[in-house]
């Protein structure tokens, strides 16, 4: 039960400091919609509300903070624990 508390907590602090690894481009301007004509649905990053949410894309003149689908978003910008396999007890 001790060794699986530690390596519980080992896997935790782990997950913590692979969270501060996320891809420089989620940092950037949210949903830059760019200065041409199309509206094209995309999705961008939000650090103020850890989500990806969608917005009208212009076609031309945005940042890199920019996804085609909501799924490519939040595997680039959105860190789960569970991806490293920390579910830690349900009580």
């Amino acid at each position: 039960m001790k060794y699986f508390a530690v390596l519980l907590l080992l896997c935790c602090l782990m997950a913590s400091a692979l969270a501060t690894l996320k891809s420089p481009v989620c940092g950037e301007e949210v949903g830059k919609k760019g200065d041409c004509r199309a509206l094209l649905p995309k999705w961008t990053y939000r650090e103020d509300k850890n989500e990806c949410t969608e917005f009208l894309y212009s076609g031309c003149h945005g940042n890199a903070n920019l996804f085609d689908d909501k799924v490519k978003c939040e595997q680039t910008c959105i860190f789960k624990l569970e991806t490293l396999g920390c579910y830690g007890n349900k009580f």
